[in-house]
């Protein structure tokens, strides 16, 4: 079908019908959905069930090129009071000539009469930092490798995770180094319970930016409340995985991007994941992502 589209690097297709009222698709109109992505449909947007199924991304013939799929986004506005039909949703979806790239849905209510927009649904699966949000991936994306910097044998404290990257976005590389040492308490951390702060062996966690080779500290974050365990180094921003004080355990994942004085940072996601770069939009830089360990 892509050759027959005159052209068209994106095709989206739009279809009336199925069961109203119901939180799933039919066994028949998931046929018709399988059979537009099988004719390399990027974009499958379903309505007239009046309540909000679930969005999903197919590949039925298993060519790499996804099919995003809204069976039914529900009501935005509309005159209907039965359960389920004052809620709506939002697709957003991210794409290039290759199709979709990335998605995210975001949510609407109209209970009490005028249409709210109640924010964008935590992601699920591997997802990805753009524009300030959180994004799911619509495909899978090899990041790219690692590198680790090596660190001299003179640095101050026990060296958790590090990573080579351009993390401050200013065109040079950066060595990224979490680590642990011995706990100092200064007039930001003084208020904060020790036990908060301080792991058994008495070490406090940090993360630095510093100049690969020399390791010249450059910046360097107060005491964490959440330890870094492992970090990914992207264009501007970083990926990093917490655990816990005593325990190594990844328990949620965060995104910092540098803001010219230090980092801001999104909701964290909880549960385990793993912090990795690469270009998810297409623009040549390297965005942050967050693979593996999430599940819908």
């Amino acid at each position: 079908m892509r050759g027959s589209q005159d052209g068209a690097e994106l095709v989206a297709v739009g279809v009336h019908g199925g069961a109203e009222y119901f939180a799933t698709p039919g066994p028949g109109m998931l046929r018709i959905t399988r059979l537009l992505a099988s004719w390399d449909v990027d974009i499958v947007w379903r309505h007239g069930p009046h309540v909000v199924q679930p969005v999903t991304v197919i590949d039925p013939d298993g060519d790499g090129r996804p099919t995003v799929v809204a069976t039914s986004l529900g009501n935005l506005v509309f005159d209907q009071h039965a359960p389920g039909t004052r809620q709506g949703a939002l697709l957003e979806v991210l794409a290039g000539a290759d199709g979709a790239r990335t998605y995210r849905v975001g949510d609407t209510d109209q209970s009490d009469g005028p249409v709210h927009f109640t924010g964008w649904r935590a992601p699920a699966g591997d997802t990805v930092a753009l524009a300030g949000a959180w994004w799911m991936l619509a495909r899978p994306l090899a990041p790219v490798a690692p590198v680790r910097p090596r660190a001299p044998a003179t640095f101050r404290g026990d060296i958790v995770a590090s990573a080579l990257g351009d993390a401050d976005g200013d065109g040079h590389p950066d060595a990224v180094i979490a680590f642990r040492r011995p706990y100092s308490a200064t007039l930001v951390s003084e208020l904060i319970p020790r036990s908060r702060l301080v792991d058994g062996l008495g070490r406090s966690a940090h993360v630095g930016l510093y100049r690969p080779g020399t390791l010249r500290q450059r910046w360097v974050a107060g005491t964490l409340l959440r330890p870094a365990v492992a970090v990914a180094a992207c264009d501007g921003a970083l990926a990093v995985a917490y655990s816990t004080l005593d325990r190594p355990a990844v328990v949620a994942t965060g995104a910092w991007r540098w803001g010219g004085f230090g980092f801001t940072s999104l909701p964290d996601l909880p549960g385990p994941g793993r912090p990795a770069c690469a270009d998810a939009d297409g623009d040549g830089r390297l965005d942050l992502l967050v693979l593996e360990g999430k599940t819908p």
